[in-house]
């Protein structure tokens, strides 16, 4: 800034260093190019995104909202601001923000983030229309945003939309970070008569999922094929009589199963394959038998004349929405006191 470069070569130069992620470099330009010109909107905002991108939320809003304040009507400070407000879980700001974004510009560079983010908002109220109306609108403004499609796909099979949300949910493998990168070198199973050959169901999501979907595994065996089961280390125990299950192999960590398989499919992908619609749901309950020589002693754990309760409190912490259904044990603290109960860690 000593005349070597304008207020336009030097902008030029600070974005071009914050698009590489060398954010130090850029907040700097940004600073001397305030020092000459302390009303330039746009350096105030990306000073302010540079704060938001390396953790300064606070700090973020002030910049953000001065740059606002300089030139109200530029509608990507409004969308940067509902991020902001996002990360500090400032909720109803940030959805005005967005809002107000869209309205200025609604193809603004960003709009497609805005309309993803409204999202949310409106799901946890349960506004699911208005929830769709957002998540389609981000996807005709990029009909590769692969995570608003699965996340699209949750919420029509939510409104029990079985077609189009298991056609939807399929994109989990195109996400951003993809359910299961792995290529297994052998066709999709399409739901034909398998004639003897065999085939991989491959386990991918937690433990709860597997275990809800494995009730689909008869309806495989009934197609005529050689079912192998892939599964963790941790369920195998459980596994072991399944119905409709020939083999069972442990699961490692993005590598393909060793053996022969002629087809593969992912283990939540069988209601697709099925057609499934509610009414169509495998019934068969229990589909999990127990080991029966464990049952003596579980049955005396479970001696007691009171009413017998299970807790469960707590799922997988690695998990990336783990706050919004994990809790600590001590808020189930006071259930101990209500007499005439037993209650039991799950």
């Amino acid at each position: 800034m000593t005349g070597e470069l304008t207020i336009a070569q030097a902008m030029d130069l600070a974005v071009k260093k914050h698009n590489e992620g060398n954010l130090s470099e850029a907040e700097l330009i940004y600073q001397k190019i305030l020092e000459k010109s302390p009303n330039n909107s746009d350096a105030l905002h990306l000073l302010g995104l540079v704060a938001h991108q390396l953790g300064r939320h606070e700090e973020a809003t002030v910049k953000i909202e001065e740059a606002i304040r300089l030139n109200p009507n530029v509608a990507v400070y409004y969308g940067n601001l509902g991020m902001v407000y996002d990360s500090l879980e400032r909720e109803e700001e940030s959805t005005l923000s967005f809002k107000k974004a869209l309205s200025l510009d609604p193809n603004y560079g960003s709009a497609k983030l805005a309309h993803y983010n409204l999202v949310v908002y409106y799901r946890d109220r349960g506004e699911f229309d208005e929830s769709l109306e957002h998540y389609n609108k981000a996807i005709e403004l990029d009909n590769g945003f692969y995570d608003a499609y699965w996340n699209r796909g949750l919420l029509l099979l939510i409104l029990r939309r079985f077609e189009e949300g298991l056609e939807d949910y399929e994109y989990r493998f195109k996400k951003k970070t993809p359910t299961d990168p792995r290529v297994f070198g052998k066709p999709k199973w399409q739901g034909d008569n398998l004639n003897g050959k065999k085939i991989l169901v491959a386990s991918e999501q937690g433990f709860g999922d597997s275990i809800q979907f494995i009730r689909f595994l008869p309806k495989i065996k009934e197609k005529g094929g050689y079912v192998i089961l892939e599964c963790r280390k941790e369920l195998r125990r459980l596994y072991r009589r399944l119905e409709g299950v020939d083999e069972l192999v442990e699961k490692e960590k993005n590598a393909i199963p060793h053996g022969v398989f002629d087809f593969y499919i992912h283990l939540l992908s069988l209601p697709l394959v099925f057609k499934t619609i509610l009414e169509d749901i495998p019934k068969k309950i229990p589909y999990i038998t127990p080991e029966w020589d464990l049952l003596p002693e579980v049955a005396s754990k479970l001696k007691t004349e009171k009413f017998k309760v299970g807790l469960n409190w707590a799922g997988n912490p690695n998990f990336p929405y783990d706050k919004d259904r994990s809790m600590s044990f001590g808020k189930l603290k006071p259930l101990l006191e209500i007499s005439g109960i037993e209650f039991f860690s799950l």
